[in-house]
C-alpha cells in the first residue's frame, strides 16, 4: 500500500486551518498543521520533508515570506513546493513571495476546486 503524501499547513486562522486539514485528509493526504512561522520551521526541522507546504503570508512570530526564504536555504526543504494561501493580493506581495521561493498562489477566499487544482499541479511528477 502506497504511503500518503504529507502536506504541512501553516495557517493562523483556526477555522480555515481545520477546514483545510479536513478537506486534504479526505483527499487521502497525511496532513500536519501549525499556526505560526516558527512552529512551521520547527516541524520542518524535526520531520521528513513534506510533499507540499500550504503557507499563509501573514503569520504570528514570523511571516510566511521568511518561512519560505528559510526553507529555500536548507537542503532538506529546498525543493519542497510552496503554495501560498493568502489574503494579501498586491503585486508587490506576490513578487516578493516568488522571490523568496513560493511556487504558486491561491488568494483568499478560494474555492476548494482551485486548491485541488493547484495541489495536483504542484505534486504531479515532472515528465
Amino acid at each position: 500500500m502506497e504511503q500518503a503524501q504529507t502536506i504541512l499547513i501553516v495557517e493562523d486562522d483556526p477555522h480555515l486551518r481545520r477546514m483545510l486539514c479536513k478537506h486534504l485528509e479526505q483527499q487521502r493526504f497525511a496532513v500536519h498543521s501549525v499556526d505560526n512561522g516558527e512552529a512551521a520551521l520547527g516541524w520542518l526541522d524535526g520531520n521528513p520533508a513534506p510533499a507540499l507546504v500550504c503557507l499563509d503570508l501573514a503569520l504570528p512570530t514570523m511571516s510566511g515570506f521568511r518561512v519560505c526564504e528559510s526553507m529555500r536555504t536548507k537542503q532538506k526543504t529546498r525543493a519542497v513546493p510552496v503554495l501560498v494561501i493568502t489574503a494579501r493580493t498586491s503585486v508587490q506581495d506576490h513578487t516578493f513571495a516568488l522571490e523568496m521561493g513560493a511556487d504558486a498562489f491561491l488568494e483568499k477566499p478560494f474555492k476548494l476546486k482551485e486548491l485541488d487544482a493547484q495541489i495536483r499541479r504542484l505534486l504531479e511528477p515532472v515528465v
